[in-house]
């Protein structure tokens, strides 16, 4: 079976991977020898005009560009969550009587050294 793609589906595509790679901070350009397609870099973390990838198809291109973009978001994603958890605040120390900040209910006193037993709360 041959089936020869519409050149126009191909132009579109190639277009699109160029548009979405500028976004991203990289640039295509035509690799060394076996049609292969170089992802360059033009930012940091990588640098620039560094080669982080060499493609043979188009469509790997593509699939390179969905996979960094899904990474960018995952990171992003995992940022905001730890900058959102709240900590839980810290208990401050009890005091050994009736008048600790968390104010302790009796629990037990001692009739022959009138010593008192109180239980402390903690925070929810």
């Amino acid at each position: 079976m041959n089936v020869n793609p519409n050149p126009w589906i191909i132009e579109s595509r190639i277009e699109y991977c160029k548009d979405r790679a500028k976004q991203n901070g990289f640039r295509l350009e035509r690799g060394d020898g076996n049609n292969t397609i170089n992802v360059v870099a033009q930012k940091e973390p990588y640098g620039k005009d560094v080669v982080i990838a060499r493609c043979y198809e188009w469509m790997f291109v593509e699939m390179f560009l969905m996979g960094y973009e899904q990474g960018i978001l995952e990171a992003n994603i995992v940022a905001t969550l730890a900058r959102n958890r709240k900590a839980k605040p810290k208990e401050p120390e009890h005091i050994d009587s009736e008048t600790c900040w968390c104010k302790p209910e009796l629990d037990y006193t001692d009739p022959d050294t009138g010593v008192s037993v109180y239980v402390h709360r903690r925070l929810k």
